[in-house]
Formats: C-alpha cells, sequence, structure tokens
C-alpha cells in the first residue's frame, strides 16, 4: 500500500500527525475499502444491467460510500481515487449515463487495487 504523492496543504496536515496515527488511519482504510467497495460495485453493477441508473437506495448507499472513500483516499495518499470517488459521486448524484458510472466506478475500484488484501 504505498502512499502517493499527496497534494501540499494535504501532505502537511499528513506531517503534522505522529507516525502511529498515520498508520491507523491507513488500517482504518483498509478495513472501510473492505465494506464499501463491494457496495459500490453493487452499484456499478446495477447501472451496468439497466439502461437506468441504480435505484435510490442503492444510489443513496453509493453515494455515501463515495463521498466517504473520496475524502478518506486524499489522508492516506491516494489524491487520485479520491478524486475518481468525488467523480462516482457527482456522476450518482445527477444520475448521469449508467455507461459513465459503470466507467468510473470500475476506475475507482482499479485506482485501490493495490489496497486490497
Amino acid at each position: 500500500m504505498p502512499a502517493r504523492a499527496l497534494p501540499p496543504a494535504v501532505d502537511k496536515s499528513v506531517r503534522a500527525l505522529a507516525p502511529e496515527v498515520v498508520a491507523s488511519l491507513r488500517a482504518a482504510f483498509a478495513e472501510e475499502l473492505a465494506d464499501r467497495l463491494p457496495r459500490l460495485r453493487r452499484a456499478a453493477q446495477d447501472a451496468g444491467q439497466s439502461s437506468s441508473p441504480p435505484d435510490a437506495a442503492v444510489r443513496a448507499a453509493a453515494v455515501r460510500d463515495a463521498h466517504t472513500l473520496g475524502s478518506s483516499a486524499f489522508v492516506v495518499g491516494e489524491p487520485d481515487a479520491a478524486r475518481l470517488a468525488r467523480r462516482a459521486e457527482a456522476l450518482l448524484l445527477d444520475g448521469s449515463d449508467p455507461a459513465e458510472l459503470v466507467a468510473a466506478l470500475g476506475a475507482l475500484d482499479d485506482a485501490l487495487n493495490s489496497w486490497r488484501p
């Protein structure tokens, strides 16, 4: 789980944390992925099997998951994943083309591949 280059403001904040705090945040993020990525995959699967966006309950859960992962990814040094998560969140919120949502969620999943056990 290599850390990526962080935006300067985030990097400064993370550097101010004790190493054990950073390690704890990274461990929590890895656990969070185990819960949130499967739900995002389900949302992508639902969108991919339909010509319409995921149903409201699936979409609401996916929006929360994408938003949370977007924030957490920056903290642990995954700015690309954070941007992809924010993109997926925006697509979920505006009910965009399901194919575009599937692609965005797939890119997010791929970006977080190094975090899989």
